[in-house]
């Protein structure tokens, strides 16, 4: 095999490995999850599309994470608004994933009475 056919092989299973580690996060937070809101800090465009940092607040730490979010998310920022709802593991904190649209709700299994009493303005 020459060095590119290497090269493609790791890579792709880099990405394999990549995507089924976030969608084993994804099942263990839909199990045991709380939702949070978060504040914006940044919103910018990548080579990949566009990404946002946010920090959000629980058990008394701060946590600090990167992730890409949809257009809607970044024309909210640019109006003003620096709040959003991420979901969290309760077990693993630092594991968030953001809540953008109705999808992400049904996603995480998220019911109504998770987000009852929560404020995020």
């Amino acid at each position: 095999m020459n060095r590119r056919t290497i090269f493609f092989l790791i890579f792709a299973f880099v990405i394999v490995v990549g995507l089924l580690f976030n969608e084993k996060r994804k099942k263990e937070i839909s199990k045991n999850h709380i939702v949070l809101c978060s504040e914006i800090t940044s919103c910018y465009n990548t080579r990949g599309g566009i990404e946002i940092n946010f920090l959000y607040d629980y058990k008394g730490k701060t946590y600090h994470r990167r992730a890409g979010c949809k257009v809607v998310t970044k024309k909210m920022f640019e109006r003003g608004e620096n709040k959003i709802l991420i979901v969290t593991s309760k077990n693993d904190p630092g594991a968030s994933f953001l809540l953008e649209d109705r999808k992400d709700f049904a996603e995480f299994n998220i019911q109504e009475s998770d987000t009852v009493n929560i404020v995020c303005n």
